[in-house]
């Protein structure tokens, strides 16, 4: 059971991901997380690596009854499993942080500021972040001559 974290965390990722926005599709796809790794694939999305032929499961499999029935209530004891309603939008954070990120540059965290100022300074990383939000990026640069 120790390698199924990481694998349970992704697979609850997936899920949100690719749930369409739909509570029961959500809690479907969690319900088989159990069958995965007992290496029960029938449900397994057609796009998985386990649906693919010569899959090797790149985790132990779960082959004790008394394991699976644990690995189960510890997936159906997870609060989107009982709420999946709340996690089938799935947004990203990245935009958030992208903007935080943002507003650093325009505002130092240990200085107070007042009203008009602040709101010059906030304005000011907005338009900045408006600016350059999903902008097309590389990472080639041009070395000085």
């Amino acid at each position: 059971m120790a390698d199924k974290g990481t694998g349970v965390k992704s697979h609850v990722y997936w899920s949100m991901l690719n749930c369409g926005g739909d509570a029961d599709s959500l809690r479907s796809s969690l319900d088989n997380i159990v069958p995965h790794y007992t290496n029960n694939h029938e449900n397994c999305h057609q796009t998985s690596r386990c649906k693919q032929p010569g899959y090797i499961p790149s985790r132990n499999l779960v082959t004790d009854v008394v394991a699976e029935r644990l690995l189960e209530e510890k997936i159906k004891s997870l609060y989107i499993y009982k709420n999946p309603h709340k996690y089938v939008t799935c947004m990203n954070t990245h935009y958030v942080e992208s903007f935080n990120n943002t507003v650093l540059i325009y505002m130092d965290k240990r200085c107070h500021y007042h009203d008009t100022m602040y709101l010059t300074r906030i304005g000011l990383a907005i338009l900045d972040w408006n600016e350059h939000v999903d902008r097309p990026a590389t990472s080639i640069g041009q070395q000085p001559r």
